[in-house]
């Protein structure tokens, strides 16, 4: 009992400073990829999370694993293009590997669009290997259980387009994929956006509006 009590004790430490990491700008210096940079040290144009052009929307998920213990949540949040949310997801998935929580992202923030009606998506992840399994995905070929469900989804009567993203630029989405951790949820949809999350929302709007996208 004792272990498994410092197992979760051990989760919960390591998620909050993830998270706390992923704010980036708002309550700590500047960091990319576990390195801290002055604000002359990264052209932030080329990391922030940018508006998708007019008429589309952009879906940025992820995916996250306690590395103790390995529970494993995904998850995510859709924007217009003005930076406005439409809707948030989170999901715990048990035990898995990073890229599965990953591929689960993706999966279910298709599903979320497309019962949104959704029709022109930019889909944003900071895993290059999980963008190329489903670009290099064959059918028949033996892959990551989840692969060919994605593709699937893909290849409906929609545009997807599905591109990497630096990990500052995924920040929103980092948080949402841990946010179950913090709240007991199993899985669960946000119309509007936690109020922790909202001053991170305002910046990259106002960012992403100010330098033209």
């Amino acid at each position: 009992m004792d272990d498994a009590r410092e197992s979760l004790l051990d989760a919960s430490i390591w998620l909050q400073r993830e998270c706390l990491a992923a704010l980036g700008p708002l309550q700590r210096p500047f960091f990319l990829s576990g390195t801290t940079h002055g604000r002359s040290g990264v052209d932030r144009s080329l990391v922030r999370w940018r508006r998708p052009p007019v008429g589309w929307t952009k879906l940025n998920c992820d995916g996250a694993v306690v590395p103790s213990s390995g529970f494993s949540s995904c998850g995510g949040v859709i924007r217009n293009e003005f930076g406005g949310w439409l809707i948030g997801f989170s999901r715990k998935l048990g035990i898995c590997s990073v890229i599965e929580a990953e591929l689960w992202g993706i999966y279910e923030g298709l599903l979320v669009a497309w019962s949104l009606g959704l029709n022109r998506i930019i889909v944003e992840v900071d895993s290059a290997d999980v963008i190329n399994l489903i670009h290099q995905y064959k059918v028949g070929e033996a892959s990551l259980a989840l692969v060919p469900h994605i593709v699937s989804l893909i290849r409906r009567s929609w545009t997807i387009e599905l591109s990497h993203v630096s990990r500052e630029g995924n920040r929103l989405a980092d948080c949402m994929a841990k946010f179950p951790y913090w709240n007991d949820l199993l899985r669960h949809r946000f119309l509007s956006p936690p109020d922790s999350m909202v001053p991170m929302i305002e910046t990259e709007s106002q960012d992403s509006l100010l330098e033209g996208g």
